[in-house]
């Protein structure tokens, strides 16, 4: 009973790893047919976006739009390869909550590199992808974290708020409890003063 249940848990965290790792795919990139890399990522496609373009900002690579692609035309990206490619880089949304990233890199416009072709920088690639998994789990953490702070800092906003609502609430309190005796020794004056009136009348 225990190995089966070892062997279900080791079949369901092998299908989980081999569901986050880059894997040989195919797309249509310059009106063809191209071999590419694709993963699948946990992610919306916006924050994917947002997320791969700051990797390559920060990995000096220049980009471009096009056809629905983020291009690099000539490229050199050490995480992938030290020669000059061209970096075809497509992020699809699966549904709201997952998305894939594809890549296709040639040496020159319909030159596509192929895990036959160059297997070395197929590989090299592939790594690549598996890394955003980690990549993106720290951008989602720095998300979370402005997002936590801001709260942190409504929050305190507010109480400062409260605070303040209350010493004036107290100061009002304070003040209307000097008017409400102000104001009794008033009456007791006023009635003070009936009196000594009415005792003259009876005189």
């Amino acid at each position: 009973m225990k190995r089966h249940f070892l062997l279900i848990a080791f079949l369901v965290t092998s299908t989980l790893l081999v569901k986050s790792q880059a894997r040989e795919d195919r797309t249509s990139i310059l009106d063809a047919e191209r071999a590419v890399l694709s993963i699948e990522l946990n992610y919306t496609s916006k924050l994917v976006s947002d997320a791969l373009d700051q990797k390559l900002k920060e990995s000096g690579v220049k980009t471009k739009s096009s056809k629905g692609y983020t291009v690099a035309e000539g490229a050199k990206f050490l995480e992938v390869s030290p020669e000059n490619l061209d970096y075809y880089f497509k992020v699809e949304s699966k549904d709201k909550t997952k998305s894939v990233v594809y890549l296709g890199f040639s040496k020159g416009y319909s030159n596509f590199i192929t895990p036959e072709s160059d297997p070395k920088t197929w590989e090299t690639a592939k790594t690549f992808l598996n890394g955003l998994i980690k990549y993106h789990e720290q951008y989602q953490l720095a998300l979370d974290i402005v997002a936590q702070d801001k709260m942190v800092k409504d929050s305190e906003k507010a109480l400062e708020k409260s605070i303040k609502d209350g010493d004036d609430l107290t100061k009002k309190l304070e003040e209307n409890k000097k008017d409400q005796e102000a104001k009794k020794a008033d009456v007791e004056k006023q009635k003070a003063l009936l009196g000594d009136l009415n005792g003259k009348k009876s005189k």
